[in-house]
């Protein structure tokens, strides 16, 4: 018998004798995540609910309830953009497709993790359609080792589980393949190994100006006695100059593009290194020199924000990526009966077009190698220079503001 009082739990803020009930109120959901059953393929030593092919404890989660709770997100502004889907194995679920089809669909990314086994490989027709730009499948491996990796997962999962990655690498389920089209590798020529580093230190340097004239401020004379015995100190130069060299590094050996936006988070330690790289010389009398520069800075920055917001007429964020996409619909509806699977262009006008239409038809920089692995029933959209598509186009032409479209499908 138990001697709990039946008002023990009654409320979740107060206890039974009234005192507050700790209690954290939940403000927004970024990841919802989905439990899709206990069920596996597999039976894995370390496996935090023990699932295995037998335990069947945790029923599987059906596409109408998981179909509710996303719904429920959305109405209710819950400010989820991801949904995540756990297991068990998801890709042992009969509904595990249609779930992630209609999070993508509602425009949320889709983080899937999977041992990239037999559950998986046997939806590869059905993964493959799919628009896997917001789809990441993330896999569980042990050691890359296959005996150490056995040891917890089984016997005969290792080469399996390859076969799984070796697919995923092939059909484009990576996110490296979207950051290397974003460095120009692609394109790269000798002179790029010289050029593009030279452009990214330039860029950084500029960047880091304000940052310099408020360390000028500060500082009464620029003399540098650097203890290399000093721990602290060499942990400041490890974590504010090192990325910066590594950058360098890769844009010298690869010859690639480094995107200046992508070294700013390194720039987070920057203020405490040089206080305490310029101890002795800060000139408290400075002070409000320095004060007023910050002021400054901290000022100018919106300001010009709001000034280039108002004047310039050509930014991203006033791109009509929704509007466009629609106009797009209703021309493809009137023109052609099967359904737009597949857009092809630059990452910006295409890729744009891919994540607005209801659709989400995949995006493609360049098809290549990939025509033999398109669905034959699936439309395309090329999107490109309009004098050129125009020539070339077999299918139903269009033009927007500069940019040409080309739509191929079933009449």
């Amino acid at each position: 018998m138990s001697n709990l009082s039946d008002n023990k739990f009654k409320d979740q803020k107060v206890t039974a004798d009234g005192s507050n009930r700790a209690f954290i109120e939940a403000r927004n959901i970024k990841t919802l995540w989905f439990n899709t059953g206990t069920l596996c393929n597999i039976e894995c030593k370390n496996c935090y609910i023990e699932s295995s092919p037998k335990n069947d404890s945790l029923a599987y989660l059906t596409f109408d309830e998981v179909k509710s709770f996303i719904d429920e997100a959305i109405d209710k502004n819950l400010g989820t953009n991801e949904i995540g889907f756990t297991g068990g194995e998801p890709f042992m679920n009969k509904d595990i497709m249609k779930m992630i089809d209609y999070s993508l669909r509602k425009h949320l990314k889709v983080l899937v993790l999977s041992n990239a086994m037999k559950p998986m490989l046997n939806r590869t027709k059905e993964l493959i359609k799919l628009n896997h730009s917001n789809l990441t499948i993330r896999v569980s491996i042990d050691h890359y080792e296959k005996e150490k990796h056995e040891e917890i997962r089984g016997k005969n999962t290792y080469d399996v589980m390859l076969q799984g990655l070796k697919w995923l690498n092939e059909n484009n389920f990576i996110t490296l393949t979207y950051g290397l089209k974003r460095t120009g590798l692609e394109t790269s020529n000798f002179l790029d190994h010289l050029k593009f580093p030279s452009i990214f230190i330039l860029k950084q340097l500029v960047i880091l100006l304000p940052f310099f004239g408020l360390v000028y401020l500060l500082i009464n004379k620029f003399k540098l006695k650097l203890n290399l015995k000093d721990k602290k100190l060499l942990f400041l130069v490890f974590i504010n100059l090192l990325p910066i060299l590594l950058m360098l590094l890769t844009s010298m050996i690869t010859g690639s593009r480094i995107r200046t936006m992508w070294m700013t988070p390194f720039y987070l330690f920057f203020g405490v290194f040089a206080v305490y790289l310029f101890k002795n010389q800060i000139n408290l009398k400075k002070l409000n020199s320095f004060l007023y520069g910050f002021v400054f800075l901290v000022l100018l920055s919106p300001i010009l924000y709001s000034y280039i917001s108002v004047k310039q007429t050509n930014k991203r964020t006033d791109y009509f990526g929704k509007e466009i996409a629609d106009l797009v619909e209703r021309r493809w509806n009137k023109n052609f009966s099967n359904e737009i699977m597949y857009v092809v262009g630059d990452e910006w006008f295409a890729g744009n077009l891919s994540y607005h239409l209801p659709s989400r038809p995949k995006w493609f920089l360049e098809l290549k190698d990939k025509v033999n692995s398109l669905d034959p029933n699936g439309g395309i959209i090329y999107v490109g220079n309009p004098e050129v598509l125009k020539k070339i186009c077999p299918g139903d032409f269009g033009q927007m503001d500069k940019h040409g479209y080309c739509m191929i499908g079933s009449r």
